[in-house]
């Protein structure tokens, strides 16, 4: 191999002589494509020139849409002395009077669960008329509840 390139070398130079010209004269030199230390030092303080920009305004984007505290917020406030607003007085709870006859239990939540009563027929979510209102039917006790009060009566 190396005897082809003499040998092509040998003949490119002989042509030179005769014509003036050389292939060499079309070949460019191989080039770094390195940087400069001086460039590089710029390129990387551009860059983190824009980093910070970036950080900045992306850190003043948060600070304005974050919660605004009020200015009275910042400020004690001196206590004020209200008169205390009139509450109607609580009603006591009706009696709870019902006569259960029977009732009919299937399973918990289940919507066939019923209280024969006086009143008639009770399902949950059913209310007497004293107000009071059926909570849950269960095997042993039905809960009934006024105003959120409860109290549960034992089925037998």
């Amino acid at each position: 191999m190396s005897y082809i390139l003499d040998a092509l070398h040998k003949a490119d130079r002989e042509r030179a002589g005769d014509s003036g010209r050389s292939t060499e004269q079309f070949m460019q030199p191989t080039t770094q494509t390195v940087l400069p230390r001086a460039d590089r030092r710029n390129a990387i303080l551009v860059l983190a020139v824009l980093v910070l920009l970036v950080a900045s305004g992306w850190l003043a984007w948060q600070l304005l849409n974050a919660v605004q505290v009020p200015p009275s917020a910042l400020r004690p406030e001196v206590p004020t002395v209200a008169a205390p607003l009139s509450q109607p007085a609580r009603q006591p709870a009706p009696m709870l009077t019902v006569t259960i006859a029977g009732h009919l239990f299937v399973a918990p939540g289940h919507t066939a669960n019923k209280l024969f009563t006086n009143h008639g027929v009770l399902r949950v979510g059913g209310a007497l008329p004293s107000g009071w209102l059926l909570l849950a039917i269960d095997e042993r006790e039905a809960v009934f509840a006024w105003q959120g009060q409860q109290q549960s009566v034992v089925l037998r």
